[in-house]
């Protein structure tokens, strides 16, 4: 589902959470910069370099499986998909689904 990670990898102030989370734990601030602490994930490249400078360095790297530690990131990303998918039907399916 690719709306946890568009929304759950982010973290902001604002009124509304439809594209983020609100921060907890000492989060960045904007959830629109991806600086801030609190947002995105790593990419292929970053992990790729990772492991390179863990291997350089006789580092071992122990790879932990997460999903998000609370439904809250699960909730709102079945939210933003369903109005996706509604957005992308035809007048008739919204009617009789959404």
């Amino acid at each position: 589902m690719p709306e946890l990670t568009t929304i759950g990898a982010k973290r902001g102030h604002t009124l509304t959470s439809d594209t983020h989370l609100h921060p907890s734990y000492g989060s960045g601030a904007d959830a629109n910069d991806p600086k801030s602490n609190g947002n995105g994930f790593y990419t292929r490249q970053e992990f790729i370099e990772l492991i390179q400078y863990a291997h350089d360095h006789h580092i071992e790297i122990i790879p932990e499986i997460n999903v998000p530690g609370h439904a809250r990131a699960a909730i709102k990303a079945m939210e933003a998909r369903y109005k996706n998918l509604c957005c992308n039907m035809t007048k008739q399916k919204q009617k009789n689904i959404c």
